[in-house]
């Protein structure tokens, strides 16, 4: 029979300036400011808890209502060039860098 092993003290690693915690940096910003941060909110249209308006990343198509933001849901997409996702994802791809990249930037 196996013995089990007791742990003492915290068996989580320290947080360090290195640690990126996604759930609490998505919790904790909103798309909305993030929008803001690169100044894009203005040249959306409003409707309820929406946006919508021409896609930052692909510029204008067909329809200059392909691009999606839902406040409710923290998220972003974009009919035209089917880019989608969170904050994190949407830092990421302004940036052109990773999501953890984009993690410690907005978290710092």
């Amino acid at each position: 029979m196996k013995k089990k092993t007791k742990f003492r003290g915290n068996i989580m690693p320290k947080k360090s300036e290195n640690w990126v915690d996604f759930k609490e940096v998505k919790e904790k910003v909103s798309i909305e400011q993030v929008l803001d941060h690169y100044n894009l909110t203005e040249g959306l249209n409003r409707m309820d808890n929406n946006l919508r308006g021409v896609c930052p990343f692909h510029g204008t198509g067909k329809n200059p209502n392909q691009f999606h933001v839902s406040f409710n849901k923290n998220v972003f997409n974009c009919f035209g060039c089917e880019v989608q996702g969170n904050i994190l994802d949407f830092v990421a791809l302004m940036e052109e860098e990773n999501i953890r990249q984009s993690a410690l930037k907005i978290q710092n």
